[in-house]
C-alpha cells in the first residue's frame, strides 16, 4: 500500500542518515553527486557494504525513469 511504501522510504532514509552521523566520510563526493542528480527519481537511498566498495540502494516507484537517468549519467561520465 502507499502507506507501507512511505514508511519503507522513511526507514531507509533514516538508516542512511544514522550511518552518516556515525561516520560522515561514508558518503563520497560521487554519492553526493548521484543523490543530487537522481533525487527526483527515487523515494529513498541507502548504501550497503563495509567500506571501499558496495552499492547504492534506491527505493523508487519509477524504476524505468531512474534507470534511464543513471544510463544518461554513465554516458556523461564516459565522455569526460
Amino acid at each position: 500500500s502507499l502507506d507501507d511504501a512511505v514508511a519503507t522510504a522513511l526507514l531507509i532514509n533514516q538508516s542512511w542518515e544514522l550511518k552518516k552521523s556515525l561516520d560522515p566520510s561514508i558518503e563520497t563526493n560521487t554519492m553526493q553527486y548521484l543523490h543530487k542528480e537522481l533525487e527526483n527519481y527515487f523515494n529513498a537511498m541507502n548504501a550497503t557494504g563495509i567500506g571501499g566498495g558496495g552499492c547504492i540502494l534506491f527505493f523508487t516507484d519509477q524504476p524505468r525513469e531512474l534507470i534511464e537517468r543513471i544510463s544518461h549519467l554513465l554516458k556523461v561520465v564516459d565522455n569526460r
